[in-house]
């Protein structure tokens, strides 16, 4: 086996990308369709058609609709959810989120949402009827028939000359109610009722009521005789004057309440049309002035002053004010006035005037229609100001808009000078521009100018090349750069200026150095591995070292073969650790201390994994083997680092191995030997025009490489491709208007919404609306009247029982008042009356009292004394004692030990704690304990004491009002019937409802007309979607055109150029066109067809 002396290091894998044919799909567009406005009940239509899909077609609908604001805060179900088109019912006032998911024919999805704002509709309808005429203390019965709106009825108010006296509870679609009540005094009072909705819309009608006190000149206090006084006369009244207001002022609806001053009814006559009958009438005007009178008979009323003029005077209407915010403030207003007397326009900054135009300026194509005006306002400081814009007409009537304008400030130079403070290198071909290139940059803070309004200059001198100068705008910055460089070492110097049109020129200088730069290394490898000699390691050359600066280089290499050399080539010695310095002219110098970094290994083998044929859009897999190389030092591995690149596939995998010990005549015996395996994937077509190769190099010297090329497999050629099925589609890019729906059957809300700007855009026929009538009485009936008094309730009962032709006539109150003198107490002396000199203690707050009871208890008490006791003790003494006995030798002496023990007694005294029970007692209003006794006495104590006050006492003469209540009979005697007409009641779309009304004996249908439904639109502005079919008013953006076809794709071996049988591919393939603007659909085709053949052949 052989052995090679080197180095090896981490293998480093890249990979190369592979060009693919398919192209990404595109997300389909959602079109939910407009916003709309509809009133509460209606049916709200949803459209999604307007959806599409760039590069397929859309495969499925999903409708959501969520609750936003107001009383619709709850999700509701279309009638279709996953239909394209579909429906639902607003049921609640407020707003809906309707949420569209589309889904295309790849599966991607995309959303768009738009907003229905339901607004109440129809307000509910109150009509209120009952007596005109009463007398105080009757009983009157009030009626009010109420008809719902667009929402259910919830509640009927009562009032009594604006006091609410009853509220009831209603609900459905109708209903009346009917209240009784007295009037206890005379004069006129109003009867009104109020209507409210579910949606809080109300309808209110109201019936003044004139009352009078029963004539008290008849009759005697309960005589029962009658004095014969006729009552109320029989003569008509006169038609009266017209009260209500002459002029009509507003910003909104013109319109004035009107009533005659007498009870009697009239035809009112407006611009010589009858407009309305009856006592009152509420009549809306258009600006200018109007003709209106009552006529009754062959009498006509006016105002008191005997004119019949109204004036309506809207207030004037700023019709347009256009600000733009720059430096230099333009201000455009136009003001008009529908009567034609606008007299001023005014322009206020920060509350300043700063220009006034009048009826009698000529500026501006001023009139007493409309004012114009425009201002330009060129020193305001920096910064937000508020414009207030006035119209002012002849009655004090004024339109304001307030808006804020933005004044940029000035520009500001917030840095300039070179990106890099350098030095830097002088130009040279060979190493980074970076090293050598002069970045110089202004950063501008533009205020809010704009940035086209701001001039820039960038000059460098003494450069030997300059860039253009570039400029970019970011976060409301003006960034200005331009780049140069220098061929020699000198300073590189700049000069730039800022020149905004209106501000400080701002100008600066600048210099960068360039200094001289050590040598560049730059070595080759000879040879990366010395196959004769463990001992010889690489072979390196480096003679294309060179310094920046053009000065010669010389070489000195270290612990190389040899020792030191002076020369760019050397072999370097395996064990030694080399190094290279390289010297310029400028004394400067450059070191590489691991020049075994340059280190690859050889390639050995590359082999297929399998056999083939291929076709040209398959991968083919090689593996690679690198030639065995050992390292002569384990601290080697760290220093080298080495991968293996292919031009055309990418690498997959790689294995290091390692050699095994004991084999018989290896040169390498101590098992050092390495080698690597990669695997790559290359393309089978890169084969077809190209050999392709792998190779390894050093990780930090990218260019060295030692290269291998890969076994050339059979792969088929393409012969010739076939288009079939080839279809093409075109879509267009457009901007159309975007509109806000409204739909209504009533024609005034018609007419306002074609004021407010909306055009019809679809009628249809909505049924029929049946009209009410109803006979209501026009004039009262009038009696000669003869009354009878009585002072009780029975008598009056009595003289009606055999009186039958008279009736009960109600009863009144008699006041009397008389003078009495009456005492009363007083707390000071001070006051009206006579002081009598009594006075009294007055009680005036109770004092607080408390009652405590006496509770008794045990309790153990321990105390200390002295006791006496008896200590008994015991002492001993212990001594020797001697005797001498003598005998026929002499006397010896002996001694003996005895002890003696006494008992002592004594008596001591000592201090002890002992404890004893006694009995203790409280007051408490309750025991503090449950074994806690009553004594049986108790206490009161006073937590507060009582308070008094001296009264004094006065005689004082004081007025009494006497009432007594006198009961009437009445007489009656018709001398003119009551006068009734049919008047319009009513207008009712369901034909049972209609029916039933006019089964009342008092109500008809008069006539019955078809109804129309109003669909009206106007634009809010523009949206974007792409459609595949124009309409009138859309701008085309841009064109889109697709083509698909199936692509078969013949193929013969490149080996033999025969056609084996069947060898066929086919794919799906697609190219697309766009191109701004409009084109034709011919053209598109013909772009398609010709980019299909381009790319793909016939």
């Amino acid at each position: 086996m052989k052995s090679e002396c080197l180095l090896a290091a981490a293998l480093v894998l890249t990979a190369a990308t592979t060009p693919g044919i398919a192209t990404a799909n595109e997300s389909p567009l959602a079109d939910a369709g407009l916003d709309q406005t509809v009133t509460r009940g209606e049916t709200v239509y949803l459209d999604g058609a307007g959806s599409s899909d760039p590069d397929g077609t859309i495969e499925g609908y999903n409708w959501t609709i969520t609750g936003e604001s107001g009383d619709a805060t709850s999700a509701t179900s279309p009638a279709c959810q996953t239909c394209e088109r579909t429906q639902f019912h607003a049921d609640a006032t407020g707003t809906y989120r309707v949420t569209l998911e589309v889904t295309d024919d790849d599966g991607a999805t995309a959303t768009d949402a738009l907003f229905v704002t339901v607004e109440p509709g129809e307000p509910p309808t109150v009509s209120l009827s009952g007596p005109t005429r009463t007398e105080t203390g009757d009983a009157n019965r009030f009626t009010a028939d109420v008809d719902s709106g667009a929402a259910p009825l919830s509640e009927l108010v009562w009032s009594v000359d604006g006091e609410p006296i009853a509220t009831e509870a209603i609900d459905g679609d109708a209903d009346t109610s009917t209240r009784p009540t007295r009037f206890p005094t005379a004069g006129t009072h109003d009867v009104s009722v109020v209507a409210f909705d579910e949606d809080g819309q109300r309808a209110a009608d109201q019936q003044s009521v004139a009352v009078t006190a029963p004539d008290s000149s008849t009759g005697s206090s309960g005589s029962g005789s009658s004095t014969g006084s006729g009552g109320t006369s029989g003569d008509a009244d006169s038609t009266g004057a017209i009260t209500g207001p002459q002029v009509v002022t507003g910003d909104g609806r013109l319109a004035g309440d009107y009533e005659l001053t007498t009870s009697g009814s009239a035809v009112w006559m407006h611009n010589g049309r009858s407009v309305a009958n009856g006592n009152q009438a509420t009549l809306s005007f258009e600006p200018g002035d109007h003709e209106l009178y009552a006529s009754h008979d062959d009498d006509v009323a006016t105002f008191p002053d005997g004119s019949r003029t109204v004036v309506a005077d809207p207030a004037p209407e700023l019709q347009a004010v256009d600000i733009e915010e720059n430096r230099v403030v333009p201000i455009d207003v136009h003001a008009t006035d529908a009567y034609g007397n606008l007299r001023s326009l005014t322009i206020r900054v920060d509350g300043e005037v700063v220009e006034s135009v009048t009826a009698d300026d000529l500026r501006g194509g001023a009139s007493e229609e409309s004012l114009s005006t425009m201002k330009y306002l060129n020193e305001l400081e920096p910064g937000v100001h508020v414009v207030t814009v006035r119209a002012r007409d002849a009655r004090g009537q004024t339109d304001v808009k307030v808006e804020t304008v933005s004044v940029p400030g000035p520009v500001e130079v917030v840095s300039a000078g070179f990106v890099s403070d350098g030095p830097l290198d002088q130009y040279h071909p060979r190493i980074d521009e970076s090293r050598y290139t002069a970045t110089y940059q202004v950063k501008v803070d533009l205020n809010g100018v704009d940035p086209d309004n701001v001039g820039t200059e960038v000059r460098f001198i003494n450069a030997d090349w300059t860039s253009e100068v570039r400029t970019s705008e970011k976060e409301g910055y003006l960034i200005v750069e331009r780049d140069a460089y220098q061929k020699e070492i000198l300073d590189i110097k700049v000069r730039s200026s800022i020149n905004p049109k209106s501000g400080v020129r701002y100008s600066s200088r600048d210099r960068v150095h360039v200094t001289p730069a050590p040598p560049e290394i730059k070595i080759e490898v000879v040879d990366p591995q010395n196959d004769h000699s463990q001992r010889l390691g690489m072979e390196l050359n480096a003679r294309k070292s060179f310094d920046p600066d053009y000065t010669p280089t010389e070489f000195d290499w270290y612990g190389v073969q040899g020792g030191h050399r002076e020369t760019p080539k050397i072999t370097l010695n395996s064990f030694n650790a080399a190094r290279l310095k390289v010297g310029d002219g400028q004394n400067q110098t450059a070191t590489v201390t691991n020049p075994i970094s340059w280190f690859a290994p050889k390639l050995e083998d590359a082999s297929m994994k399998e056999d083939g044929p291929f076709y040209p859009n398959e991968t083919i897999t090689f593996s690679i083997t690198s030639e065995q190389f050992y390292l002569s030092k384990n601290t080697y591995e760290d220093l080298t680092s080495f991968s293996l690149r292919s031009e055309y596939g990418k690498v997959t995998g790689r294995e290091k191995f390692e050699e095994k010990n004991g084999e018989i005549n290896d040169p390498d015996p101590e098992s050092m030997s390495n080698w690597y395996e990669w695997h790559i994937e290359v393309p089978a077509r890169s084969f077809l025009d190209d050999s392709p190769t792998a190779a390894t190099y050093p990780t930090n010297h990218p260019k060295v490489e030692y290269s291998i090329a890969l076994p050339e497999p059979v792969v088929y050629s393409p012969t010739r491709t076939e288009l079939r099925n080839e279809t093409s589609s075109i879509k267009y890019r457009v901007e159309r208007p975007k509109y806000t729906n409204r739909q209504t059957q009533e024609k005034k809300i018609r007419d306002n919404l074609l004021s407010a700007g909306y055009h019809i855009h679809r009628v249809s026929e909505n049924g029929l609306k049946y009209n009410l009538e109803e006979q209501v009485k026009v004039h009262e009936a009038k009696y000669d009247v003869e009354q009878l008094e009585f002072d009780s309730r029975g008598r009056l009962g009595d003289f009606l029982t055999v009186n039958t032709e008279w009736e009960n006539g109600g009863s009144q109150i008699e006041s009397e008042t008389v003078t009495k003198t009456v005492e009363e107490w007083r707390s000071t002396r001070n006051g009206d009356g006579e002081f009598t000199g009594e006075t009294r203690q007055k009680l005036v707050q109770d004092g607080t009292y408390e009652t405590e009871k006496k509770f008794q208890y045990e309790k153990n008490e321990e105390y200390q004394t002295t006791e006496t006791y008896t200590h008994t003790y015991t002492t001993t003494n212990t001594y020797v004692e001697y005797s001498e006995q003598c005998g026929s030798f002499g006397c010896i002496q002996s001694g003996t030990t005895v002890t003696e023990t006494e008992y002592h007694t004594e008596t001591r005294t000592r201090t002890v704690t002992k404890s004893r029970t006694i009995q203790d007692t409280y007051w408490s209003t309750r025991a503090r304990s449950p074994s806690h006794e009553y004594t049986g006495q108790s206490r009161q104590i006073t937590i507060r004491e009582p308070i008094y006050e001296r009264q004094y006492r006065f005689k004082i003469e004081k007025e009494e009002t006497i009432r007594d209540r006198i009961y009437l009979a009445e007489h009656k005697e018709l001398v003119e019937r009551a006068e009734y007409e049919w008047q319009h009641r009513d207008s009712v779309n369901e034909q049972l409802h209609a029916e039933t009304a006019a089964a009342a004996e008092n109500v008809r249908i008069s006539d019955i007309t078809a109804t129309k439904k109003w669909i009206l639109r106007k634009q809010t502005g523009t949206q974007i979607g792409t459609t595949t079919s124009l309409k009138r008013g859309w701008e085309v953006l841009k064109s889109l055109g697709r083509s698909e076809a199936t692509l078969v794709q013949h193929y013969a071996r490149k080996d033999t150029k025969t056609t084996p049988s069947s060898r066929t591919q086919e794919e799906s393939v697609i190219v697309k066109h766009e191109e701004p603007g409009l084109i034709t659909e011919q053209k598109i085709k013909e772009i398609l067809d010709r980019k299909m053949t381009e790319k793909y052949g016939q």
